[in-house]
Order: C-alpha cells, then sequence, then structure tokens
C-alpha cells in the first residue's frame, strides 16, 4: 500500500500537477505553484531527505522556508520539462526566463553549470542563442522501473526531451568519452557539464568545500574539455521568486593556461552558486548524503 502510495504521490508531482501548471498562463501558474510549494505532501519523501542533509551542514538553517524553497524549484523544474518539449522560444523568452547578458560566442564553448535552480530550459535558450547543445547526462539505473516506475518515466521523458534539444546529441556516460571528445571539437557545439555531480563511491579526482564539507567530484569532462582547447563559460540558474521567473546568468567565455586553474574556477564557481542558493540545490535529495567531513572516507 506505501508503495502504491509513493506512485500516487509521484504522478501528481512530476505529472500531473506540472502539465496542469504548463497549460495555465504564467501568472496563473505561478500562482499555482507558489500554492503547492506550501504544501507538505508535495515531493514528501525528497523534500525530508533534502532538509535531513541540509541540516547537517548548515547552522541554523530555518526548515520551513528551506523546504518551501526547494519543492518550489523542483516543481517549476517538472513544469520546465513540457515548456521545453512544447513552447515557443518566444513564449520562453518572453515569460519564463530571463538572461541578463547573452551567451558569450566562441566556436567551441564549454557551458558548465550545477544543480541549482531550475535549469531544464537552459539548453532551449543555448540553442536560440545558435548553439548545438550537447548535455552530458547519467544513464537512469534499470533498477528504478520496478522500484519506482513512475519516477523512472519520468526520468525517461527527461532524457527524450535532452535527445530532442540536443538534436540526438545527449551524451550519457559512464561510456561516453568519445561523444564528449567529438563535441568539444565541432565548432557550434556548446557541451554541457553540470561539475557537481558527486563522484559517486570514489573520492574522485578533485574535492570542493560546500558549507565547511568536502563533495568529492570527478574533473574528467572539464579535463577531456580542457585539452581540447575548448573555451569555457560558467552560468548560474536560479528561480526568482519575486519575478516569478528563472534567471540564467552565463559568464564571459574563458580560457585557460593550466588544467588546475580551470579546476580551482570550477570549484570556486560551485561552492559561490551551491552556498548562494542552497536551498535551490537539487542535488540535496539524494538517498545518501553527497557532503562529507574532510577526513570522512568516501560514502
Amino acid at each position: 500500500m506505501r508503495w502504491l502510495a509513493e506512485q500516487l504521490a509521484a504522478a501528481w508531482g512530476y505529472f500531473l500537477l506540472p502539465f496542469a501548471c504548463f497549460l495555465l498562463p504564467a501568472r496563473a501558474s505561478g500562482a499555482v505553484v507558489n500554492w503547492a510549494s506550501r504544501r507538505a505532501f508535495l515531493y514528501r519523501e525528497e523534500t525530508r531527505a533534502a532538509l535531513r542533509h541540509a541540516a547537517r551542514s548548515i547552522p541554523e538553517l530555518e526548515a520551513q522556508g528551506f523546504c518551501r524553497t526547494f519543492r518550489q524549484v523542483r516543481l517549476i523544474d517538472a513544469v520546465d520539462l513540457w515548456h521545453g518539449l512544447f513552447s515557443s522560444d518566444r513564449r520562453i523568452e518572453r515569460s519564463l526566463v530571463t538572461e541578463p547578458v547573452p551567451w558569450p560566442r566562441a566556436e567551441r564553448l564549454v557551458a558548465v553549470g550545477t544543480h541549482v535552480g531550475p535549469s531544464t530550459l537552459t539548453l532551449r535558450r543555448l540553442a536560440a542563442a545558435g548553439y548545438r547543445p550537447r548535455f552530458v547526462y547519467r544513464s537512469i539505473p534499470v533498477v528504478l522501473k520496478r522500484r519506482a516506475p513512475v519516477w523512472f518515466a519520468y526520468l525517461r521523458l527527461r532524457v527524450a526531451y535532452l535527445h530532442r534539444v540536443c538534436r540526438g546529441g545527449a551524451i550519457a556516460v559512464p561510456g561516453g568519452r568519445g561523444q564528449v571528445a567529438d563535441a568539444i571539437a565541432e565548432p557550434g557545439c556548446a557541451l554541457v557539464l553540470l561539475v557537481d555531480t558527486a563522484a559517486g563511491g570514489e573520492r574522485g579526482g578533485q574535492v570542493i568545500e560546500l558549507f565547511g564539507q568536502a563533495l568529492p567530484v570527478s574533473p574528467g569532462g572539464l579535463a577531456l574539455a580542457w585539452e581540447g582547447g575548448a573555451t569555457f563559460s560558467f552560468f548560474a540558474t536560479r528561480w526568482d521568486a519575486e519575478t516569478r521567473r528563472r534567471v540564467v546568468e552565463a559568464g564571459p567565455a574563458r580560457t585557460f593556461s593550466e588544467l588546475g586553474e580551470l579546476l580551482q574556477a570550477s570549484a570556486g564557481f560551485v561552492q559561490r552558486t551551491v552556498e548562494g542558493n542552497p536551498a535551490q540545490w537539487q542535488l540535496w535529495s539524494t538517498e545518501a548524503p553527497l557532503l562529507q567531513a574532510p577526513d570522512d572516507p568516501p560514502a
């Protein structure tokens, strides 16, 4: 019975409610999102996990505001999946996304981001700027198909969206090293890397400090892009509750003479972005905590 209740809640939170918000005008959709984000039943398990992990890392965390913002961003990202599939560039630019500065121009761009904020529409904005986006994503574990079939279906739909916007060029990892190298070498491409993804059971080649704790990540994608002579732009996404718009802030195009310089810049960018908007970091909701005490062994 509990499993069935979880599937019904997932169907409501990831399919029915987001699709209804997508069909509404922007103002009405925003009102529904605000109402729903105050309801504890929305993304109940995900929010509990996020609050539990965040409270271990952030002293004096204001739980109610944290949970509301976390639910809000998660819902907006689910709504944006439908916008990404079906809305026009004109509607996205006019009603949904604010870009304070245009995307930088480069022959071979690597757009470096994080899991902060509702970032689904970033690929559409890159495509509208004239790039051919190539997004690197983790393969969906097959075990989810039986354990959480609604969540599995939602992830499959997100992958379908990636391939549509990337014109079949979304890259699944592990196993996509050759495709990543090809994308870096292709003029007009924008390879998108989210560099706050934990390295899994290993320490990885880099440790990023967040809230005084350690986030082990793998710098393989950045290293491959640097070896290919790519140009980098660090972009941050966030939800602006006052304007009810997604804000995408793309940094200037940069090149790096040393790999260590790039990794240092990436670590600083992740730290500023996550610590600046902690409730919008969607990776809090993982089953196991991502952040470790600096001297702890890998989870």
